[in-house]
């Protein structure tokens, strides 16, 4: 079973570099960040959950995924979720 680090606050959102994946989302889209780690051990992967408004799902989802294909230190998708408003993104060290 994962375990939540915790919720990101928006401004460690804007840290330069740290969360790549959100690159040119607006922070207003974005309600909430959630960090979950898939176990005690996986120092190396890392699953994101990224709670936004509905409206803008198919946008951010859209900006999340080209964010990640230019990114070469890690590789990173974005899961299958349950609807609008959630996109859950995973990361692993490559």
């Amino acid at each position: 079973m994962g375990q939540l680090r915790s919720r990101i606050s928006k401004y460690e959102l804007t840290e330069p570099g740290v969360f790549f994946f959100l690159q040119d989302i607006p922070l207003r889209w974005i309600a909430r960040v959630d960090e979950v780690h898939p176990s005690q051990d996986a120092d190396d992967h890392y699953i994101f959950l990224v709670w936004i408004k509905p409206e803008k799902h198919a946008a951010v989802e859209r900006q999340v995924s080209e964010n990640l294909e230019r990114i070469r230190d890690w590789d990173g998708k974005v899961l299958p979720n349950t609807g609008e408003g959630l996109i859950i993104v995973s990361l692993m060290t490559s």
